[in-house]
């Protein structure tokens, strides 16, 4: 339902934090044990701290445990890269392969499937060649994912709070706010990456609504009667979940406010 659905986004963002602390903590406790063996240090190619996990791993734990853990690491690895390949070949099949090819050939729409899905396979494979290098991957994932989640963010942004903003614009917002952040990434190297989420929520924004100005989109019956997305009834219908909203509006300051503080606790 759509209420649980909301509980679920809402818990979401509480574990946000915590499930990053524990994670920091791990990374931190399993590199102070590395760093203070040599033995260890020597297995570890240089440059490349993700080998610190497995090396722990398989020097420091018992074998069935050993086992245990990798067997696990394996799973959440498929599960993952399963639930990706289904959503890539889904998407490509329904927008692409069925729309343009799948009337032309006689193959069913079966082994269109898989071929879509092990070509997709074969894509992803040849990335994890290309985009290995001295970061990490945790970082490399975040880095590339920077690049377009502000500009995620704005047509989510945009979509909830404008209401002459049409979708032909908010596709050439998140256009412009992906090309911005790409010629950051080669032009402009010393900008810190996360610097992209803001530059590309902001650009796409701006050109977002600065298309539906210059080329407004024809109104209808349901749009008419405002620029805002949402009223004040809306809000009014929505009010039973305004304390969740403002406790998560609180959350998000604490955790800017703890990651301000963090680095000098810390020193």
């Amino acid at each position: 339902t759509a209420a649980a659905t909301k509980y679920s986004l809402v818990f979401n963002g509480f574990a946000r934090l915590p499930l990053g602390l524990a994670y920091a903590a791990l990374g931190i406790a399993v590199g102070a044990a590395v760093l203070g063996n040599a033995e260890w240090m020597a297995q570890i190619p240089e440059g490349k701290p993700d080998y610190m996990v497995p090396v722990f791993v398989l020097n420091a734990l018992p074998h069935g445990l050993k086992a245990l853990i990798f067997a696990a690491i394996l799973a959440a690895a498929m599960s993952s890269l399963d639930s990706a390949l289904n959503s890539l070949s889904a998407s490509t099949m329904q927008d692409f392969v069925e729309r343009y090819l799948a009337r032309d050939t006689k193959m069913s729409y079966v082994t269109l499937s898989k071929l879509t899905t092990v070509g997709w396979g074969l894509l992803i494979i040849g990335f994890a060649f290309v985009l290995g290098g001295e970061e990490t991957v945790v970082e490399r994932i975040n880095k590339i994912g920077s690049a377009f989640y502000g500009p995620i963010l704005a047509a989510f942004l945009v979509g909830v709070t404008l209401r002459f903003v049409s979708g032909p614009a908010m596709v050439a917002g998140i256009l412009a706010g992906v090309g911005l952040n790409l010629v950051l990434w080669f032009a402009v190297p010393d900008l810190f990456w996360m610097w992209w989420n803001a530059t590309g929520c902001v650009v796409a924004v701006g050109v977002a609504i600065a298309v539906s100005v210059v080329v407004p989109q024809r109104w209808d019956e349901e749009t008419q009667g405002g620029l805002l997305a949402w009223s004040v009834l809306d809000v009014a219908r929505e009010k039973r979940w305004l304390p969740l909203y403002g406790a998560l509006a609180l959350y998000f300051g604490f955790m800017v406010t703890l990651c301000a503080l963090l680095p000098r606790l810390l020193t």
